[in-house]
């Protein structure tokens, strides 16, 4: 018997099509909606990290600027502010709704990253983001935000360049340190040459160099061999020698004076001292300062106990001739720097007389350690010669900071001191010349950035 079965494949099948239809499109809504709130908490993400860089930086910034004071803390709260305050700039208010921010500061603990539960080293600020971000779809599906947490460590201290007592920052030029005949350069840290010459001392004649370390280019070490026997290491040991590469000014960071911020008014112009002594106090003299004959110009601090600064503009500079003398005031520690903002050659600082030169840097500040500091010059437009002759009696502390332009130190007694330490583009030497911090500060380079 047979049998048909045309009509079952012909039942009609109402409503069959509608269900599948909603279905698949609820399923591709679902996805449309995780992709797009997907791409949305990708990009907060990125949003929320970028503030937490920029909070920490700030932070560290704050570090920095107070670090003599506070050494890496923050006793007043002002990093954590400046971290709080460029968080809320960047849509992240800390209200506790849609945002935590969380800033930890030495010496409280790591409260995230590899660290956590172990004491902030000083100088290091920690900043956590919460943001709690909104959904556009998902919302239907559960909870209506999402945590979106990101964190970043930066630090900001300084340290001090007492690891160099002489730095000479010409990438290309030879010899970068010169030490005449019959002269030896002694010094009580480390020496380091920027140069990529092969031929970057030129010790014929001389003594020698004395330093705890060399520092040298790798294309500079291979041209010490023929004059290794005249480096030596501190009390008579073996030089050490590092390979490094060519560093970046150590202290470019540091702010070009400027006397209308600095409050500095007009004290003279075109000083001239020629016989007796004269008390100077801080600010601009125009046109520079002389002293000659056998006149002595006593230099102050600030008369609320804060370092002061001379700024000389113009064409003469700072010129201590003859038997003239120059000191910092007896008694006065908060120091004094002078900076020499020179318009030409003749704006040098030479003090070259048979008399007293007696200087000590500021003990606090910007320019903390900073005795001398002279307007950068470039490359192929170098700024004039600091020229420093021990004729008489000279104690000479701090940094003799002069960026592109070579420095001259010459002395006729090994025991003056002719320099805390020397960052120039270049250095010769005549004489018994002897660099050295002592007691006084000398500058201190920044470490700032970035570390999680």
């Amino acid at each position: 018997m047979g049998y048909s079965l045309s009509r079952d494949f012909h039942r009609p099948r109402s409503g069959g099509v509608l269900p599948l239809t909603v279905l698949s499109l609820s399923v591709l809504a679902g996805v449309v909606a995780l992709v797009v709130d997907g791409g949305t908490l990708m990009e907060a993400r990125r949003h929320v990290q970028a503030g937490a860089d920029a909070a920490a930086l700030a932070g560290a910034a704050d570090l920095f600027t107070n670090y003599i004071a506070n050494q890496g803390t923050d006793p007043n709260g002002t990093a954590t502010a400046s971290a709080l305050t460029t968080a809320s700039a960047n849509g992240y208010t800390n209200d506790g709704v849609q945002s935590v921010v969380t800033v930890s500061v030495s010496p409280q603990n790591y409260q995230g990253g590899p660290n956590v539960g172990l004491p902030l080293p000083a100088g290091y600020i920690e900043v956590i983001v919460q943001y709690n971000a909104s959904h556009l779809f998902t919302g239907i599906f559960g909870a209506g935000t999402t945590p979106v947490v990101a964190r970043a460590v930066a630090r900001g201290r300084t340290t001090p360049l007492s690891n160099n007592s002489v730095v000479t920052m010409n990438t290309s030029f030879a010899p970068s340190i010169q030490v005449g005949l019959l002269s030896s350069l002694q010094t009580s840290a480390g020496v380091t040459v920027n140069s990529n010459s092969s031929s970057i001392l030129s010790l014929a004649g001389s003594t020698g160099i004395t330093a705890s370390q060399f520092n040298v280019t790798a294309s500079a070490s291979s041209g010490l061999g023929s004059i290794l026997s005249e480096l030596h290491g501190l009390g008579g040991t073996s030089p050490t020698i590092k390979t490094i590469s060519s560093i970046p000014d150590p202290l470019r960071f540091l702010p070009v004076p400027n006397s209308t911020s600095l409050g500095l008014t007009t004290k003279a112009t075109n000083l001239l001292v020629g016989s007796g002594t004269m008390n100077l106090y801080p600010g601009i003299y125009s046109g520079g300062i002389r002293v000659v004959g056998s006149a002595t110009v006593i230099l102050h601090a600030n008369t609320d106990g804060s370092p002061g600064i001379y700024f000389l503009e113009g064409t003469t500079g700072l010129q201590v001739l003859m038997g003239g003398s120059v000191m910092t005031a007896p008694g006065e520690t908060a120091g004094v720097m002078i900076f020499n903002e020179w318009s030409s050659a003749t704006a040098a600082v030479n003090l070259s007389s048979t008399g007293k030169v007696s200087l000590i840097p500021p003990s606090s500040g910007t320019y903390r350690g900073v005795g001398i500091f002279q307007q950068a010059g470039t490359p192929t437009a170098p700024g004039p010669t600091i020229s420093l002759n021990g004729n008489g009696s000279v104690n000479l502390a701090g940094t003799v900071y002069a960026p592109h332009a070579p420095v001259s130190l010459s002395s006729k007694n090994p025991a003056n001191v002719m320099g805390g330490q020397i960052v120039s583009d270049t250095l010769s030497v005549s004489g018994s010349v002897y660099v050295s911090s002592g007691s006084q500060p000398v500058a201190s380079e920044r470490i700032f950035g970035l570390v999680e």
